[in-house]
Formats: structure tokens, C-alpha cells, sequence
């Protein structure tokens, strides 16, 4: 994850051109970022830790965003009566962001980065709690099968499941929460002031406990931050775009691609590539995941006509 709460699948974009070759490229570019950010984490292992990690990324992700956000407060985003809104989608960003942080640092780099995957399950769960929204059979038994996936992963029972991994799993359903109050704020305020906001509150957040325990980097964890800062940016750019150019049921199966990266990284860099049962668990996982995109997609193109949803949706 960038440090930014996820558009809800199902979302298009509305400005740009429709290009799906465009929007494939995007994604590709953020899955590389994704994985570029996922690695230098977890070489940042034992010279900083989740809470220092969260802080610097903030701290980089906000100064590469400056001049749009003092544009920004040119055009008046600063006026909003959502504050507490806003302040919400921060700080469940930064729990989501600091549990990630910890997990990918701590156990096997792809049993983490596919643990974080069930994102689009969890919103579909919260969505349904939370909303209120209808959700058909259909998508409940692809929300289930998917949990299963993440359950092969976890294998309970079998091995021993560590903080680290309910922490990997956590942060997903935390970025899903995100992502819902992201679909509220959406009704009344411009994406422009949800994303200034966020970058703001973020920062303001992650310096109280970075500040409280504070831990200069060392010379040695100053290109890894930077990487993690600059990667991290990137990908929210990258996502932001791809989803501008097409679909998001069309790009984002692409978000497997981070998988095999990190998996190559884990052989290649950590001599760690993971197990089967990761590979199994997580197939289960990107399958659901994209079965749900793809439904909220087509039942999203159906409400816009005017259709009314086929039952079981």
C-alpha cells in the first residue's frame, strides 16, 4: 500500500480519456512502486521501526505533493465542514499504514504483501455493515471463498500465526475502512480536498508518536526512506491515473504482478520466496478479489443506465 486509502473497486475516474492499454501501463507503474516499497521496507529492518517508517513517509510523501498543496489552499480546499471526516480517513490510513509496515518488516515478505491483498473483500464487508449497501449472493460467496485463500495462507492449526500476520490481515480491513469513509466524503467534497486533507492529517499524525520516541535515521536508512517515500508517492500517482484511463475491474487484476515481484525479491535479495501454500492462498485471494471488482463494476455501469440490478448481484 502507498500510505493512501484505495478508491473503492467498481470506481472509475471521471476525467481523461478512456484507454485501457494507458490504464494497464499505470497500474503496471504502481505495482512496481508497490513492490519497490514493500523491499526497501523490509531492508529497513532492525535501523527503523513501523512507527519511524510511517513518520518519514509522511514526511517525503508531503513535501513531493507541496506545491499542488499550496495550490490547493489557493483554491480554498482548507474550507470544508467534513474536518472530522477527514481527520478519520487519516488516522485509519496511518493504523493501516504502520501495521503493514510491521508486518512486511517482520515475516515473510509475500505472505505479507498477499495477506494485504483482501482489501476488496473487506470492502465489500464494511460496505454492506457500514452503508448499508446490498450485497448479492454472489458476491458474499466470492467474499467468503476469498477469506478461505487468506486462511491457506495463515494455515491456523498447522503453524503457529503471528502477530505480524494478523497485522498484515488487519491492515488490509484498515485500509478498507478507509476506503469507505473515502466513498462518504466523496458525496459532498472534491477528490482534490479528500487527498490535500489526507496528506496534511497524515503527517500531523504520524509526528506524534515518531516525535515521541524519536530515532534519527542513520546514514544507512536514508535511501531506503527515500525509496519508500518516493515509491510510495508514485504508486498513489500511478493508481490515480490508471483509474483515470480505464476501468478499475480492467486494471485491477494487475495488482497480482506486485505478488511475483515480491516473491523474486524474497528468492533473490532475502533467499526467503515464500511457501506454496502463500501461492495457493493468495491465487484464491486475487481470484475473489477480482470476481467482486469486476461484479461492482458491471452493477455500477447497470445503475448509471438506469438498469436494475440482475438479483444475486
Amino acid at each position: 500500500m502507498s500510505g493512501n486509502a484505495p478508491i473503492p473497486p467498481g470506481t472509475t475516474l471521471g476525467y481523461g480519456q478512456a484507454s485501457p492499454l494507458r490504464g494497464a501501463l499505470w497500474m503496471t507503474g504502481a505495482v512496481i512502486c508497490f513492490a519497490i516499497m514493500a523491499v526497501s521496507i523490509r531492508l529497513l529492518d532492525g535501523l527503523q521501526n513501523a512507527i519511524d517508517i510511517a513518520f518519514w513517509r509522511s514526511v517525503i510523501g508531503v513535501s513531493l505533493m507541496l506545491p499542488f498543496m499550496l495550490r490547493g489552499v489557493r483554491q480554498g480546499l482548507f474550507v470544508s465542514r467534513k474536518h472530522g471526516m477527514l481527520f478519520l480517513r487519516a488516522a485509519l490510513t496511518y493504523l493501516a499504514m504502520t501495521a503493514y509496515f510491521y508486518a512486511v518488516a517482520t515475516i515473510n515478505i509475500v505472505d505479507a504483501v498477499a495477506l494485504n491483498t483482501t482489501l476488496p473483500l473487506w470492502i465489500t464487508v464494511l460496505a454492506a455493515l457500514i452503508l448499508g449497501e446490498r450485497v448479492g449472493m454472489r458476491r458474499w460467496v466470492a467474499t467468503a471463498i476469498g477469506f478461505a485463500g487468506a486462511l491457506i495462507i495463515l494455515r491456523p492449526g498447522i503453524i503457529e500465526i503471528s502477530a505480524a500476520a494478523m497485522l498484515a490481515l488487519g491492515s488490509a480491513m484498515l485500509y478498507g475502512a478507509a476506503a469507505i469513509v473515502v466513498k462518504v466524503l466523496a458525496r459532498t467534497e472534491p477528490a482534490t480536498r479528500i487527498v490535500f486533507f489526507m496528506n496534511l492529517y497524515l503527517l500531523l499524525i504520524a509526528a506524534g508518536p515518531a516525535i515521541w520516541r524519536w530515532n534519527l535515521p542513520t546514514w544507512e536508512a536514508v535511501p531506503h526512506l527515500l525509496a519508500i517515500g518516493l515509491s510510495g508517492t508514485l504508486a498513489h500517482v500511478c493508481n490515480t491515473r490508471a483509474l483515470a484511463a480505464a476501468d478499475a475491474s480492467f486494471v485491477a487484476p494487475l495488482d497480482f504482478i506486485r505478488l511475483v515481484l515480491v516473491t523474486l525479491a524474497g528468492w533473490l535479495i532475502f533467499n526467503d520466496p515464500g511457501s506454496v501454500w502463500t501461492w495457493i492462498g493468495a491465487i484464491v485471494v486475487f481470484g475473489s478479489a477480482t470476481y467482486i471488482t469486476r461484479r461492482e463494476a458491471m452493477l455500477a455501469r447497470a445503475r448509471r443506465a438506469g438498469q436494475a440490478p440482475r438479483p444475486g448481484g
